[in-house]
C-alpha cells in the first residue's frame, strides 16, 4: 500500500489543490469550445495555408533521433525535455545524403521564421504543421496529409523580448462522425527572473472515460489516493507547479516539483541556459 501523508496540513493543501483544479477545469472546458471553433475556421483553408507556407520557404533544415516531443528539435516548450524522461529533441542534420532518413523537415521564410514542419516517413510528408504569425501569438495547425484534416493545434504566446510566456497543445478527436471535438489540452505557463526561467505551471485536461476510470479505481481500491480517500470530486484537469534552479554558470541543473504533501527535488535531465 502506498504511504500517504495524512496530516491535517497536507489534507488541507490537497483540498486546496483539488479546488484549484476544479476551477481550472471550468477554464479548460471553455478552451475546448474556443479551440474547436478555431479548428472549424481553419479546416476549409488547409490547402491554401499549406501552399502559402511552401511558397514562402527559402531555406530547409532536417532533423532525426527525436522522441516524444512536440515539433522535434524546434519544440517551443523550454521544459519538456528537462522534466520528462526519454523525451528528446533530436539533432539537426549537417549534411543530407542518399542514406539520410530524417524525421522532420523544417521550412523557414526570408525573415528566418519557421513557417512549416513536415513529419517524414521515407521522405514523404505524412503530416504538415503550418505556423501562422499574429503579433505575439504563433498558431500551429497540424494537418494529416492523408485525409486533409487537423489533428492538433498549438498556440505560443511571446512577450516583447520574444521570451515564450505560454505554450498550448490540443488534440482533435479522430471521430469524424461527431462535430469537432477537443480530446486533450495541455497548457504550460512560464515565468522568468534575473537568472532566466524561474517557474513553470502545467495544466493538463483529459476527457476521461468514466467506465475505464471506475475499473481502474476498483483495481486499486487498496491504494487510494488521498483525494479519493477524502471523497473529493473527480476532475479531468490536473495542475503541476515547477521551480527551476540555476547553477553559478547560469545553467538549469535541478528543479523542484511543488506538492501539497512535500516538495520533490530532481536533477534536470539536461543542462541548458534559458
Amino acid at each position: 500500500m502506498f504511504e500517504i501523508n495524512e496530516t491535517p496540513e497536507c489534507i488541507e493543501m490537497v483540498k486546496e489543490r483539488r479546488n484549484k483544479e476544479l476551477k481550472l477545469n471550468e477554464f479548460m472546458l471553455s478552451e475546448k469550445n474556443r479551440l474547436a471553433e478555431k479548428v472549424d475556421y481553419y479546416t476549409p483553408l488547409l490547402k491554401d495555408l499549406r501552399e502559402l507556407a511552401v511558397k514562402s520557404a527559402v531555406r530547409k533544415e532536417y532533423s532525426n533521433n527525436e522522441n516524444g516531443i512536440y515539433r522535434g528539435y524546434y519544440c517551443p516548450s523550454p521544459v519538456d525535455d528537462l522534466i520528462i524522461g526519454g523525451c528528446r529533441r533530436g539533432k539537426l542534420l549537417k549534411r543530407i545524403t542518399k542514406r539520410t532518413n530524417p524525421d522532420r523537415e523544417y521550412l523557414f521564410d526570408s525573415n528566418n521564421r519557421l513557417v512549416a514542419v513536415n513529419l517524414l516517413l521515407d521522405w514523404k510528408a505524412v503530416q504538415t504543421e503550418v505556423l501562422i504569425y499574429e503579433d505575439n501569438l504563433v498558431t500551429g495547425i497540424d494537418i494529416d496529409n492523408y485525409d486533409n484534416s487537423i489533428i492538433k493545434l498549438s498556440e505560443c504566446i511571446y512577450d516583447s523580448d520574444n521570451k515564450i510566456k505560454s505554450f498550448l497543445t490540443a488534440s482533435v478527436s479522430s471521430n469524424k462522425a461527431t462535430r469537432t471535438k477537443i480530446d486533450e489540452i495541455e497548457l504550460e505557463k512560464y515565468s522568468y527572473d534575473e537568472s532566466g526561467l524561474n517557474e513553470a505551471e502545467i495544466i493538463s485536461y483529459y476527457e476521461s472515460d468514466k467506465v475505464i476510470e471506475n475499473i481502474i479505481k476498483k483495481s486499486f481500491e487498496n491504494n487510494l489516493t488521498l483525494e479519493a480517500k477524502l471523497g473529493l470530486p473527480d476532475c479531468d484537469t490536473s495542475y503541476e507547479h515547477y521551480i527551476f534552479h540555476h547553477d553559478n554558470d547560469g545553467f538549469i541543473d535541478r528543479y523542484k516539483l511543488i506538492n501539497p504533501c512535500g516538495d520533490e527535488e530532481y536533477k534536470a535531465l539536461r543542462k541548458v541556459k534559458i
